[in-house]
């Protein structure tokens, strides 16, 4: 992955989105999007100069995407971003759809990984359940990305 070919130090700094707007065209190409849970964009307080750099558009990330779950109030994202201070980046409050609740990107991940390495055919109704159906053909299609999901 890129984090791992930055190695640990660049590959969790602002380098990786400099890397990744690089493969964009350079400086104010492209639209480069972070998507994460809001419940890690809360945790950045503890790291909130680290991740302001990181929300520079134009050079870093030109947008959030923060995806909320259940017990998720407008209030709490307002404290969470407040806590990671001023940022010019745009920022798009998702909520997960009511069916998607229980499901996480690490859950999915270990989903993949369990139904290539333990079935000649996979279990694709299992895997329906947290993926749509072209994300996982695509991810059991690629050997590369099941070697670095079972890393995670």
């Amino acid at each position: 992955s890129l984090r791992r070919d930055l190695g640990p130090e660049a590959g969790m700094s602002v380098q990786l989105f400099r890397v990744l707007r690089r493969l964009l065209g350079g400086p104010g190409q492209g639209r480069l999007i972070w998507a994460l849970g809001a419940d890690v964009f809360e945790g950045m307080q503890h790291w909130s100069e680290k991740a302001r750099t990181f929300l520079q558009p134009g050079d870093t990330c030109d947008a959030l995407f923060l995806f909320t779950r259940e017990g998720w109030t407008h209030e709490r994202l307002i404290k969470a971003a407040q806590a990671v201070g001023d940022s010019p980046c745009q920022v798009c409050v998702m909520p997960m759809p009511e069916d998607l609740l229980g499901i996480s990107s690490h859950k999915a991940r270990g989903a993949l990984v369990r139904e290539s390495a333990d079935r000649d055919v996979p279990d694709m109704r299992a895997l329906h359940m947290m993926l749509t159906p072209s994300v996982a053909k695509f991810c059991l299609e690629r050997p590369d990305v099941l070697r670095i999901y079972a890393h995670q």
